[in-house]
């Protein structure tokens, strides 16, 4: 989904790479939006970008022991 960056999209993982207005590339596709990731995007006054968020359950180490 196409979403602001000023919306809450900490956590989303973006599906293309982000460049600024000089071509430039910002971030890669697949990273994970974190706050310094959104810092980068507003230095670069970019306002959309390409999300998604994993809707399905993770394992983690915790839960593989307990199985």
């Amino acid at each position: 989904m196409i979403a602001m960056v000023t919306d809450d999209i900490k956590g989303g993982r973006l599906v293309r790479d982000v460049f600024n207005s000089y071509g430039l590339q910002v971030l890669t596709a697949g990273s994970v939006i974190d706050m310094s990731a959104l810092t980068l995007l507003l230095k670069h006054h970019i306002e959309y970008v390409h999300v998604e968020f994993d809707t399905a359950p993770s394992l983690n180490s915790e839960d593989m022991l307990n199985k």
